[in-house]
């Protein structure tokens, strides 16, 4: 393989190296009418340029964390069972 391809080649490999995997953590918790956490509640969260939806559900104690990609969101509902 001539000189030239080959630094061509090795340039290539390096800049196709994995793309980094730029996300944010979107978290908080979720209260029930009394102010204690709401339990198994469905967070959903939707990009608003590509209109895919996110899901997640709060824990025991209502909290909740999701992790997203680059873009902008917007809550769509999140929907409470209560104890």
């Amino acid at each position: 393989m001539p000189r030239k391809a080959l630094i061509f080649a090795a340039f290539a490999l390096i800049c196709a190296g994995p793309a980094p995997s730029w996300a944010a953590a979107l978290g908080g918790t979720v209260r029930d009418p009394s102010g204690a956490g709401a339990f198994n509640a469905q967070i959903l969260i939707s990009n608003e340029s590509s209109g895919e939806v996110q899901r997640t559900r709060s824990d025991d104690d209502g909290h909740f964390s999701i992790e997203l990609a680059p873009g902008a969101y917007k809550r769509n509902r999140i929907r409470q069972y209560w104890r």
